[in-house]
């Protein structure tokens, strides 16, 4: 059972508010004290005694809220409402932000709408949702345990008076009243991912995460309410403000606009706030505020038959609210009204700085919480002589979390099936529970869907018959197994990385396979590289189920394939099984080579062939290096010679960029039947990029003479000069790289002749670049 300010929760008979008349009046206080609020309590308006009913306002039972004086029996709500609600919470889990913390200050914030979040954050917790105001700042929207009574966090939003909040779909539905009447729309991932961000009572205003909103007008938005399914809206009025309090209902449309259907009906005066529990409507009615908020507040019940005397047909002046069915007197200054299922929450504004120091009858620091509908008949489930029945559950006894799963039951009586009946199915209990109904066939079989949202575990499971005119109630209530769900992940980041930068990997976490339901506010650890090498990062996915985080300066090592492995792993929780997954991405790298000269001469036996020299050989990196053989001084063959000869090859990082460079200083080329070619400072520049989506550029340096005579160089790449016959001299000879996302060749020279008997290379540079990130 849940503790709430040492009490039970009592409940309401069938859906009526039973009106005990035997009660036990607490103890008086001082005669003189008594007497002053006794006489404020007697000038009650007319919000008493609307819809040609008189509240019951008899007081009695165990007053678990602050009276005053303390102990008045006037200054008690009723004896019906004593024992039909209790405190959310210890006496120190009050709401937060109802004063402020510095002596006369006005830092505090009045609560007004009150809304129920069922499964808030995707692992069966539910949350109260309390909007409240404060004249000239931001307004605050703060969560709290339905179960301690403990603040959970808190946004701020734009001001308005949040006079009523209701969530349905994927929506946050909040009154603002004033300075506009509208109703605003907030998305319940933004609201959530606020909430866990936000700060705790007593954090400054300016610190607290923001909630934004669409904003939808209408004709009322002073408070609202809900069935479950719709939105009801309307104006808070007063009597002498001459207009009828109309209450509006709302389908949410497409991108969960509000589209007004249905009757208008007019309400009670001083209406606060509203919900429909199993078809009857119940409204939260305070008195005038210009009284101090010595009055009590009252709640109201008129059901279907009678809320059909309410419809709305007149026009705005003179129509008041005609009949209710039963009501009794709450605390003073009640306000919102939060629904789940047939349990009810109601908020207070009497706790707050603005009605302390003896302003309120009842300072009401606290959520109450109680039960309005027919699942909360008190009776002794007596069923007198009617004939017994059967009701035997025959479903599933085991269910994975969020795995939606078909109960059963089959329900009979002495002679065999009983069709035509309803059969409703709990699983769990209290908050966390989950219920459907359905009728039974002509085998006496109902089935409907359930779906498990607590924690995984042993729970219960119970199928009930609530009985009817001539057949009695029964129930079967069975072990039930709550499994926890798997999990599966999957890699969405980038599929190639570069040392030296930052990458953001990411990967979506979902239930059972990889296109299933997301997995929200779990931390995954995404990790690049293994062993000594690992580099990593945690994320907490969001709603849906999206996890990212950066690796600040990749520095991976290069393999054969240019792979590096990556994996993505959540743990595991009360909720979900662990899962991880693996995948690679490649790796950007850098290559090149640059060398001297190098001769091939298969002419005359002449014997004259040189490997290329000197040479920093082939390069290939994903770091930042040098690459330098050193210069060599003289290299002369039959055919060739050389002076001060130095290549090199150069790779950085961010960008990643390739760089090749050869110089020689003086060289020459001497074969039978060719002039003599001379070549001074030739120098071979080749520089390969990943920058700018990637380029490739070279250049040539150089003095020629062939035959004793200068030739012109331009700059052109592969010039040619005629040497006649079939030899062939190329100037700044440039060639792209084979297989490289960007590469190039540059020879300074290049001489073939005799039908490629004759080959010879003065000054070559090559850079490439592999597997650029974009």
């Amino acid at each position: 059972m849940r503790r709430l300010a040492g009490k039970a929760v009592s409940v309401v008979a069938g859906g009526v508010l039973v009106l005990s008349l035997a009660v036990t009046a607490p103890e008086e206080s001082p005669e003189a004290d008594v007497a002053e609020w006794e006489s404020a309590a007697v000038e009650q308006d007319d919000v008493d005694s609307q819809g040609t009913i008189a509240c019951e306002t008899e007081p009695g039972g165990e007053v678990f809220y602050p009276t005053n004086p303390e102990g008045s029996p006037s200054a008690s709500a009723s004896a019906e409402y004593n024992e039909r609600f209790a405190q959310v919470g210890e006496d120190d889990d009050t709401l937060p932000f109802l004063r402020d913390l510095a002596p006369g200050g006005t830092s505090f914030w009045i609560p007004q709408g009150l809304a129920y979040w069922p499964d808030w954050d995707g692992q069966g917790k539910d949350l109260l949702l309390v909007g409240a105001y404060r004249d000239g700042y931001d307004s605050i929207i703060y969560g709290i345990d339905p179960e301690t009574g403990k603040t959970i966090g808190t946004v701020k939003t734009t001001e308005g008076h949040l006079g009523g909040i209701v969530v349905l779909g994927d929506w946050a539905y909040v009154g603002s009243g004033q300075p506009t009447v509208s109703i605003r729309r907030y998305g319940l991932d933004q609201l959530r991912d606020g909430i866990k961000e936000g700060a705790q009572n007593g954090v400054p205003l300016e610190d607290m995460p923001s909630a934004t909103y669409r904003d939808q007008d209408v004709e009322g938005s002073g408070w609202l309410g809900t069935d479950g399914e719709t939105i009801y809206a309307g104006r808070y009025e007063r009597s002498d403000d001459l207009l009828a309090p109309i209450m509006r209902q709302y389908e949410i449309g497409e991108g969960g606009v509000l589209v007004q259907i249905g009757n208008e009906y007019v309400v009670p005066l001083g209406t606060q706030g509203m919900a429909v529990v199993d078809g009857d409507y119940y409204f939260s009615v305070g008195p005038d505020h210009t009284t101090g908020g010595k009055q009590r507040s009252y709640l109201y019940r008129v059901d279907e038959e009678d809320m059909g005397e309410n419809i709305y047909f007149g026009p705005p002046h003179g129509q008041l609210f005609k009949l209710a069915s039963a009501c009794f007197s709450a605390p003073s200054m009640s306000e919102g009204i939060g629904r789940n299922g047939d349990e009810v929450y109601l908020a207070f504004e009497s706790g707050t700085q603005e009605y302390a120091d003896g302003d309120a009858a009842n300072e009401v620091e606290h959520i109450h919480v109680g039960q309005l509908g027919s699942d909360g008949d008190d009776d002794d489930g007596d069923d007198g002589d009617l004939p017994g029945s059967t009701t035997s559950y025959t479903g599933p006894t085991e269910a994975d979390f969020h795995d939606e799963f078909t109960a059963s039951a089959r329900l009979t009586d002495g002679d065999g099936p009983v069709s035509g009946e309803r059969v409703d199915f709990e699983l769990g209990s209290g908050g966390g529970s989950q219920s459907c109904g359905a009728t039974t066939d002509a085998e006496g079989v109902a089935a409907c869907a359930l779906t498990p949202t607590q924690r995984p575990g042993q729970t219960t499971l119970t199928a009930s018959f609530g009985g009817s005119s001539d057949l009695a109630s029964s129930q079967d209530t069975v072990s039930f197994t709550v499994s926890k769900q798997e999990t599966a992940l999957r890699y969405t980041g980038p599929e190639r990385v570069a040392n030296g930068t930052p990458t953001e990997l990411s990967g979506i976490l979902t239930e059972e396979t990889h296109d299933g339901p997301p997995v929200a506010d779990r931390s995954v650890t995404l990790a690049l590289g293994e062993g000594d090498d690992r580099q990593s990062c945690d994320a907490v996915t969001n709603g849906d189920g999206e996890a990212a985080c950066e690796i600040e300066s990749v520095d991976q090592p290069l393999n054969e394939e240019a792979t590096v492995p990556v994996n993505l792993s959540f743990d595991g929780d009360d909720y979900y099984e662990s899962s991880s997954v693996d995948d690679t991405v490649l790796l950007e790298y850098y290559t090149g080579r640059a060398f001297g000269l190098s001769a091939e001469v298969d002419l005359l036996d002449l014997g004259a062939g040189l490997e290329p020299t000197p040479d920093t050989g082939p390069i290939r990196t994903a770091d930042a290096t040098e690459n330098d053989p050193g210069c060599v001084a003289d290299v002369s063959t039959l055919v060739i010679s050389a002076e001060s000869v130095c290549p090199q090859v150069t790779t950085s990082l961010a960008p990643g960029t390739s760089t090749s460079t050869t110089s020689v200083q003086n060289a020459e080329i001497g074969l039978p039947g060719l002039p003599v070619i001379e070549i001074e400072g030739a120098t071979a520049r080749s520089t390969s990029t990943c920058d700018a989506g990637g380029s490739a550029d070279g250049a040539t340096d150089l003095t020629l003479r062939v035959g004793g005579d200068a030739v012109e160089i331009t700059g052109e790449a592969n010039a040619t000069v005629d040497l006649g016959g079939a030899a062939k001299l190329v100037v700044n000879e440039q060639e792209p790289v084979s297989g490289a996302d960007h590469g190039l060749t540059v020879n300074a020279v290049h001489l073939t002749a005799a039908d490629g008997a004759v080959d010879i290379v003065i000054a070559s540079a090559t850079s490439d670049v592999h597997n650029c990130v974009e």
